[in-house]
C-alpha cells in the first residue's frame, strides 16, 4: 500500500462527505469513529437517523484514516473520538480548518454541497435523503423544486399549445 500523508488523507475523505453526500463542514468536523460502522464487507456511516452504505473506493479510504488518524500524538489518546481528532487536545479538526484546505483544493463548498443535494433528490425522493443525509424535509423538497425546474421549462417549450405556431 502507498504511503499517504496523514493530512492528505483526512481532506481525501472530507471532500467526498461534502461532493457526494452533501454534508456541511461543520458536520463533517463533528463526526466521531462510532458514526462509523465497520463489517467485515461493508462501511457505512451515520449522516442523518439512518446509516448509508460508504461505496468503494471510498469506504477504503474511510478506513485508513481511522486507523490512520493525524493529531492522535497532541494530547489526543487512541480513543479519541472524533473522525478529524485536532492538534489541540480532545477536540475535533475545526470547520474552518477543513472549509480553507478544500478551498485550497479547488472546491466550491456552497456550490458543490448544492450541486449534490440537487443530484440526490433527482435519483432518491427527497424525504428519504433528508432522513439519510440529516436534512429537513423542507430542504430536501427545496433541492427537488430546483433540480426540477429546467426540465419544467423544457417541458413547457415542447408542449403541444407551445409548438402550434410551428405548423
Amino acid at each position: 500500500m502507498p504511503y499517504r500523508h496523514p493530512h492528505t488523507l483526512t481532506y481525501r475523505v472530507a471532500a467526498p462527505l461534502l461532493l457526494l453526500y452533501a454534508q456541511p463542514i461543520v458536520r463533517i468536523a463533528g463526526l466521531t469513529v462510532q458514526d462509523v460502522r465497520l463489517s467485515s464487507a461493508e462501511t457505512h456511516i451515520l449522516l442523518g437517523k439512518q446509516t448509508t452504505l460508504m461505496p468503494e473506493p471510498f469506504a477504503t479510504l474511510l478506513r485508513e484514516h481511522i486507523t490512520a488518524r493525524p493529531n492522535m500524538r497532541a494530547g489526543n489518546s487512541d480513543n479519541s473520538p472524533w473522525l478529524f481528532p485536532s492538534s489541540r487536545a480532545g477536540r475535533h479538526l475545526s470547520p474552518n480548518t477543513i472549509m480553507i484546505r478544500l478551498r485550497d483544493l479547488g472546491i466550491d463548498l456552497l456550490g458543490s454541497r448544492n450541486a449534490s443535494l440537487r443530484e440526490l433528490v433527482r435519483q432518491v425522493p427527497a424525504p428519504i435523503i433528508a432522513t439519510q443525509l440529516g436534512y429537513s424535509t423542507q430542504v430536501t423538497l427545496k433541492h427537488a423544486a430546483l433540480a426540477a425546474e429546467p426540465m419544467q421549462r423544457y417541458a413547457a417549450l415542447r408542449s403541444p399549445t407551445a409548438s402550434r405556431g410551428t405548423h
